[in-house]
């Protein structure tokens, strides 16, 4: 593997892929630290093209070996037996039959969704323990599981709800399914 143009290198992905290939990730991967660049550019290589979200259940289109969710190709296309649909990338012709669960891509997505929580889970911990709060407050927090400091993290500032899919946070802290006036009044 080598570098991209992108700035991160692709021999991570390459051995992980190679190693394990029963696909799954092992309980305590050696941590790796990536830059906010290269987890950019890493997150851009696991986007689908016609969400723009990560990854879901991928399937590989072996025509043009372009990647889409599963459900982004059911429900963009009417796949008739045999028809013939374009790629949503490149246009090149392919029938549903050309087209398989990509496993590789969907642990290296996984395990990508886990680097992001450790990495939400880290900040929130740093920034609670720099805050003003007394001795008692954080050892409270870390007697706390991951999960539910992940969750308060996570949390909506309008509804309060937890966020269902964390990786479509943009920087603000409100939700899809708040109002877009709750959410462009936090903002003016």
């Amino acid at each position: 593997g080598g570098s991209s143009s992108t700035g991160f290198s692709t021999h991570l992905i390459d051995q992980s892929i190679s190693s394990h290939r029963v696909h799954q990730w092992p309980s305590h991967p050696a941590p790796v630290e990536l830059s906010a660049r290269q987890r950019k550019a890493l997150r851009a290589a696991l986007t689908c093209n016609v969400c723009t979200r990560l990854y879901e259940e991928p399937r590989l289109n072996f025509s043009c070996k372009h990647s889409f969710c599963f459900s982004c190709l059911r429900a963009h296309y009417c796949w008739l037996p045999g028809r013939t649909q374009g790629c949503p990338m490149c246009k090149v012709p392919f029938v549903w039959a050309d087209t398989a669960a990509n496993h590789d891509l969907k642990a290296v997505v996984e395990a990508f969704k886990v680097h992001e929580q450790e990495l939400a889970m880290k900040e929130v911990r740093r920034e609670v323990r720099s805050s003003s709060l007394g001795k008692r407050n954080r050892q409270a927090v870390d007697n706390r599981s991951a999960t539910e400091i992940l969750h308060e993290a996570l949390a909506c500032s309008i509804c309060l709800d937890s966020f269902d899919n964390p990786h479509l946070l943009s920087g603000c802290r409100t939700c899809f399914s708040c109002p877009t006036r709750a959410y462009l009044a936090r903002h003016e």
